[in-house]
């Protein structure tokens, strides 16, 4: 049988990424963490963690960290059940997600959690296309992504299309597009991406004018918030949610410069799965929500 005092410090040391992190947490020694870990490799008979900076689950680790919050999740609720007038600390549910939905429509599906059932959120932004990675591996209990298949046991629900506009401040427009976007006035206008890894960007420009990652000059911001405001102060273009920047649009702050040629990002929900009462009133709300603000 597991020894769930062990399995909480294996979650706890990957969670909080170091030994001595997950010490302050559990309000024990570093030494009494790592000997809990070691015990727990010495009765499973294998790694756990590959001990780096950060600390990472091995394959065998992922499937009891998954084990661990399932457990974890569905022992709250059965308490819930059986004695509904004990007090008991929030329930907290990790939620993979990804910045432009975290930016726009995310938060709005899921305040009804905090608000009536006190339940706390602890985001972990991923790209949407690796997002249910994290479920899989047992990070969340949920995520947003653009994967349409469930992983193996798990449930997933469609959300909507995400549509990406390509928009420039006026007077930048005017200096680095007048007369229309071309590939050869990309190839010397400055973008600004969310970071290296932002595939959607290079993808829209590959399939619309035929540049890739080298052609172009960009500005590096990882905040989905920055770059639309670097984008607003005429420092750059981007590729952005038009769900993002409605009002900008329609103020005439932002142009679209490429009114013809847009890109879209299905938009799927995934869980365990496990029948949860709060994962799923999360899914209830988050459905909801995304299909009353996204195009089907």
């Amino acid at each position: 049988m597991l020894d769930y005092k062990l399995l909480e410090a294996l979650t706890v040391v990957v969670r909080e990424q170091g030994f001595e992190n997950a010490a302050r947490v559990l309000h024990i020694t570093q030494s009494a963490v790592s000997q809990r870990v070691k015990l727990l490799e010495e009765r499973m008979g294998q790694a756990l963690v590959v001990r780096g900076t950060p600390v990472t689950p091995t394959d065998a680790g992922r499937k009891l960290l998954r084990h661990f919050e399932q457990v974890k999740l569905l022992e709250e609720q059965t308490l819930a059940e059986l004695s509904p007038e004990l007090e008991e600390g929030p329930v907290t549910l990790s939620v993979g997600v990804h910045a432009d939905s975290l930016a726009t429509w995310f938060l709005e599906a899921v305040a009804p959690m905090a608000f009536r059932h006190g339940v706390l959120l602890d985001l972990v932004l991923e790209d949407q296309e690796n997002t249910h990675q994290l479920l899989r591996r047992g990070e969340v209990v949920a995520c947003v992504g653009t994967h349409p298949t469930p992983v193996q046991g798990g449930r997933t629900e469609y959300l909507g299309r995400m549509r990406y506009v390509l928009v420039a401040a006026p007077d930048f427009a005017q200096r680095w597009f007048g007369g229309g976007v071309t590939a050869a006035k990309l190839t010397r206008a400055p973008a600004v991406i969310f970071n290296r890894k932002d595939e959607l960007h290079f993808r829209f420009l590959e399939k619309h004018y035929g540049l890739t990652l080298g052609d172009t000059p960009f500005h590096i911001m990882p905040s989905s918030e920055a770059f639309v405001e670097a984008t607003m102060r005429g420092m750059a273009y981007t590729l952005v949610p038009e769900l993002q920047v409605l009002d900008e649009l329609d103020e005439g702050m932002l142009v679209n410069i490429a009114p013809d040629r847009t890109i879209e990002l299905k938009l799927h929900w995934h869980t365990w799965g496990l029948k949860v009462d709060m994962v799923d009133r999360l899914t209830e709300l988050v459905v909801r929500h995304a299909r009353k603000v996204l195009p089907q």
